[in-house]
């Protein structure tokens, strides 16, 4: 009779792997997130003549208001630019 070879299972053959490459150190990147703004545009910046036309306009306002008086017309000029450029309320 023939005797029965057990069979061993054979060994996988070993895998080649890549050789390592030492590990890199890695350092943390933050991204700062950029912060969206909307930007207002600047209002038109005045020119001379405008603020002139308001200031005289408003001069001439206040020198009706107070019953047309001849010879006050610096005192309602003076009055007329602290309301303009000073914003003041009439």
């Amino acid at each position: 009779m023939a005797t029965k070879k057990e069979s061993t299972p054979k060994k996988a053959a070993p895998k080649k792997t890549a050789a390592k490459k030492p590990a890199e150190k890695k350092t943390a990147v933050r991204k700062t997130a950029a912060k969206k703004t909307t930007v207002k545009p600047a209002p038109a910046p005045e020119t001379q003549e405008s603020l002139f036309d308001r200031i005289a306009k408003k001069a001439y306002e206040i020198f009706e208001s107070r019953g047309r008086e001849i010879g006050r017309d610096i005192e309602h000029w003076l009055e007329a630019e602290k309301i303009i450029k000073g914003k003041k309320k009439s």
